[in-house]
């Protein structure tokens, strides 16, 4: 029940009004949310069934700031441990939550070595006088609007 004061040149004695408060319409909703997030992060963990409550805490950690910032997100971790997995992962559910519009770009710095680091990271474009200049969009020009994994980046040279 709800009580209301009198309104000007009506009943001196105010309103009471009886407000039905059907809930089940909210935990359908609640509900609904609740089934989102499982989903999202069984879709990070890759259906990996475990018990071990520090992977389900970094997991559902992970999926609050994929699904709720367009911050980048480092990954670190020892080799083999599936980063690069998880970065595809990352990218699908960003994608579906359309909090990013391109496409997955994965660099395996290892491969990166010598003057053509840069050039292949940030691009480059020649312009040789007599013959036609070649441009190249680097990685990260590829990788605008979606995600840049730079995988093994502790492998590139000091000076890149």
């Amino acid at each position: 029940m709800q009580s209301g004061p009198p309104h000007h040149g009506t009943d001196p004695s105010g309103t009471i009004d009886i407000i039905d408060l059907d809930l089940a319409r909210y935990n359908a909703l609640q509900r609904r949310f609740e089934a989102a997030a499982r989903e999202h992060s069984y879709m990070l963990r890759g259906g990996i069934p475990t018990r071990n409550a520090a992977f389900h805490h970094m997991i559902e950690r992970l999926e609050q700031v994929v699904t709720r910032s367009d911050e980048p997100v480092l990954l670190v971790g020892e080799a083999g441990v599936g980063k690069t997995t998880l970065a595809r992962r990352i990218h699908e559910l960003k994608l579906q939550r359309r909090r990013i519009k391109g496409r997955l770009v994965h660099v395996n710095c290892a491969g990166l070595q010598g003057p053509h680091a840069m050039a292949a990271l940030f691009g480059q474009r020649r312009n040789v006088v007599g013959l036609a200049g070649t441009e190249r969009a680097g990685f990260l020009s590829e990788a605008e609007g979606g995600v840049l994994c730079l995988d093994n980046i502790d492998l590139l040279p000091h000076a890149e």
